[in-house]
């Protein structure tokens, strides 16, 4: 059984940035105030990466199929990764 342990939003960031490019899931809130949850990787290519990614604080992750999604790491609410479930407070 999964323990849900809860984290700030610089510790769910520092975990997908350090994935080392396995598979997790993200659930966030998009623009228009919809709960997204999203299967995928994080973009290994730099030039799939934006320049405002840095800026705004968006992650961009490729999910199966090839398609890249960028994601508001400000609006992320829970991360399943590396067999742990973290709830972002």
């Amino acid at each position: 059984m999964l323990v849900e342990q809860r984290v700030n939003r610089t510790e769910a960031v520092q975990e997908i940035l350090a994935s080392h490019g396995r598979m997790f899931t993200v659930v966030w809130k998009t623009k228009g105030g919809k709960t997204r949850r999203l299967n995928g990787k994080l973009a290994k290519r730099t030039y799939q990466r934006k320049v405002q990614d840095k800026i705004y604080g968006y992650v961009t992750l490729m999910i199966p199929g090839g398609q890249f999604r960028r994601v508001d790491t400000r609006t992320i609410s829970k991360l399943s990764i590396n067999q742990r479930v973290l709830r972002v407070v």
